[in-house]
């Protein structure tokens, strides 16, 4: 699948660029107001875990998902759990009406 992905040059150094470009506070984030839900695979060599543990618990209304065994590309390595944690999460703010 991953294989198949097509990248290119100039998008990866684009996708660079944007990333050091933005920046936020950690107030600005713990502010915003909506349900969020954090999925973090534990091996992920791209983003360390303990970031993905941090957002959540910085996020007000958050839920954190850890996905054992998957990396930076979950939804390859753990496609099933990281769906379905997705789909009761969104079926969840659904029914409360946010």
């Amino acid at each position: 699948m991953l294989a198949a992905d097509k990248f290119t040059v100039p998008g990866v150094i684009a996708q660079a660029a944007a990333i050091a470009g933005y920046a936020t506070t950690r107030e600005a984030v713990a502010a915003l107001p909506q349900p969020a839900l954090v999925l973090h695979g534990d091996e992920d060599s791209t983003v360390p875990f303990a970031y993905g543990e941090e957002l959540a618990k910085t996020l007000s209304h958050s839920r954190f998902v850890s996905l054992p065994g998957a990396g930076h590309n979950f939804f390859v390595a753990a496609g099933e759990a990281a769906n379905a944690a997705v789909l009761g999460f969104l079926r969840e703010v659904d029914q409360a009406g946010g």
